[in-house]
């Protein structure tokens, strides 16, 4: 957030000359976070292997399916209320020194749960709950064929307000974050096995990534 909020700073950043004023330096300084963080989730590893002619498809190019599931979802990631910035809005009389705040939503006394959060006012990554990928593929002495389904759940970007942050009374904070939409891709691959041409095996593979060509969700910040 430092460096989001003082990207002009000269003692942070180092830009060419006008009028493109491209970055040519970034000095980055780590900061240990007070407090402890807490974190509760659960993660999902299993895989399939299947001769088809265990079902009953015989044949010399019957070959193997295989099929699996790895996924994470995270349950709470609890970090000290005194990593968190408050909210700045609506200010009443914006001529004196006060600026009035609300405590974020996802706070309850000394800890605020950022699960689910783009986390843009803490030291937290962005955190989807739910993450999955699932590999599946077909295989037999010379080809084969997979496809990897990757999906990442929806989360909220707590930069933007509903209503904006300067339409919120202090007196009655009644808000939500705006929503990062969810992405699901698909990855595509196709081999084939060539026996003795470059030592004892070669594979020739060709494949696509993100086939449908889906776009990455938006993600609006505070700038």
């Amino acid at each position: 957030k430092h460096y989001q909020e003082n990207r002009f700073d000269p003692n942070d950043f180092e830009r060419g000359d006008p009028p493109q004023n491209l970055l040519e330096r970034a000095r980055t300084k780590l900061i240990n976070q007070p407090g402890q963080v807490v974190t509760q989730g659960f993660d999902l590893g299993t895989a399939l292997k299947l001769p088809l002619a265990d079902v009953g498809i015989h044949g010399s190019g019957a070959g193997e399916f295989d099929a699996g599931v790895d996924a994470s979802y995270v349950l709470s990631y609890d970090i000290p209320r005194a990593a968190v910035a408050d909210i700045p809005v609506h200010d009443p009389d914006p001529n004196d020194d006060q600026q009035p705040t609300v405590t974020p939503n996802y706070c309850h006394g000394n800890h605020c749960d950022v699960a689910g959060l783009f986390n843009y006012a803490n030291f937290a990554t962005p955190l989807p709950r739910l993450r999955f990928n699932i590999p599946i593929a077909w295989n037999n002495d010379h080809h084969s064929v997979a496809v990897v389904m990757h999906y990442i759940s929806s989360y909220k970007n707590d930069s933007k307000t509903v209503p904006p942050s300067d339409q919120i009374d202090a007196s009655d904070p009644q808000y939500e974050f705006a929503k990062i939409d969810a992405m699901f891709t698909l990855d595509l691959s196709y081999g084939y096995k060539l026996d003795g041409v470059i030592g004892k095996s070669t594979v020739l593979r060709v494949g696509v990534i993100n086939l449908l060509d889906q776009d990455p969700p938006f993600v609006d910040v505070l700038t």
